[in-house]
């Protein structure tokens, strides 16, 4: 008898806590578990398309919750939804959701036998409701406490070819890529008050980034960096952030709160990209990259930081092949297989069934 999950987020989009849902759905063992999604329709599903393609639209459910919320101490609940009718139809056996940490609607009640959250930023919900807690990294299980395990985000391999952005670009073969992509909001202006002392040094670089927000556009013509920048709203087209990482030669990382796990530094590394960060916020960022990248404490420490690997081939090439080999922890085989293991234990000591 096959384990029904549904999987639950707050948007099915591009940030990285959907992206994670997503391929651990892709990659469960169809023949142990039928994976279904429920998703909000009153929200932005930007991913939705992909996935009934990829998943089947049988397995991909609508609910209605109202954008207009109840005030709690305990968490806003919408003032109308159907949610409980959906979730009492498709009757899984276990729910895993992502969420902060904090008690909130749907899950401040038992809706479904088995239980399990991803922790993303560490707050504790001490109710009864939750089974079980999966923390994204070291980082948020210190933070969280209690009993919760760690599980990393699941990140894909490289498609296999090295297609690149730089000839439809214009830019040169040796000209030094530095690239981010993320969520436009968190802007920290360090990296661009960083590469604007690159520019003075005559460094040949451009730096792209996949998701700016006006900061950084406006913080982009104060410092006169218009021709040294690349900028590309937000995407879902997984092959295009495949070339970006291709493209690039380092990952310049900003986020004003910092990381609780940082999914696009992990497939950076992937791709053999050393990443240039920052302290900041939760720092799981440095839990990440550990000794495969450089963290920085101030503006010039991170245009040092840029300078050593642009000047220094031997250190780059070092650090590169330190971002792959760290990186393989993260990789969809080494961490499906974890939630695989998890739900099955999870539903046989449910259900008292004994497993030699």
């Amino acid at each position: 008898m096959k384990i029904k999950i549904v999987f639950y987020s707050h948007t099915i989009d591009y940030a990285g806590t959907w992206r994670s849902h997503e391929r651990i759905i892709l990659n469960l063992d169809k023949d142990k578990f039928i994976p279904y999604v429920l998703y909000n329709v009153n929200v932005n599903n930007n991913r939705l398309d992909y996935l009934k393609k990829t998943l089947g639209d049988e397995f991909v459910i609508p609910f209605s919750a109202s954008t207009e919320k109840t005030n709690s101490s305990l968490g806003y609940k919408p003032l109308s939804t159907n949610f409980d009718e959906v979730i009492k139809k498709v009757s899984p056996d276990i729910i895993h959701f992502a969420r902060s940490g904090y008690y909130e609607w749907p899950f401040d009640k038992r809706v479904c036998p088995i239980q399990v959250e991803t922790n993303i930023f560490g707050f504790m919900d001490n109710t009864s409701f939750v089974d079980h807690s999966i923390s994204i990294s070291e980082t948020i299980k210190k933070i969280r406490g209690g009993n919760t395990e760690v599980i990393y985000n699941p990140i894909p391999k490289p498609f296999n070819d090295m297609n690149d952005l730089r000839s439809e670009l214009g830019i040169k073969p040796n000209t030094i890529v530095l690239g981010r992509i993320g969520r436009p909001d968190n802007f920290t202006s360090i990296s661009i008050d960083s590469v604007k002392n690159l520019k003075s040094i005559g460094v040949d670089f451009k730096y792209i980034i996949v998701g700016p927000c006006e900061k950084v556009k406006n913080k982009i013509k104060e410092n006169n960096l218009d021709e040294n920048f690349i900028l590309f709203e937000t995407t879902n087209d997984d092959y295009f952030i495949h070339k970006f990482y291709n493209t690039i030669d380092i990952f310049a990382h900003y986020r004003s709160d910092g990381e609780t796990f940082g999914t696009a530094i992990a497939q950076s590394m992937i791709y053999g990209k050393p990443v240039v960060t920052h302290k900041a916020g939760t720092n799981g960022q440095e839990e990440i990259i550990g000794d495969s990248g450089l963290i920085s404490d101030n503006v010039m420490g991170y245009f040092s930081n840029l300078l050593k690997l642009i000047n220094d081939k031997k250190f780059y090439k070092q650090l590169s092949e330190k971002s792959i080999l760290r990186s393989k922890m993260f990789l969809i085989e080494n961490t499906v297989p974890k939630f695989d293991k998890l739900y099955t234990k999870l539903y046989n000591k449910k259900n008292e069934i004994l497993t030699i």
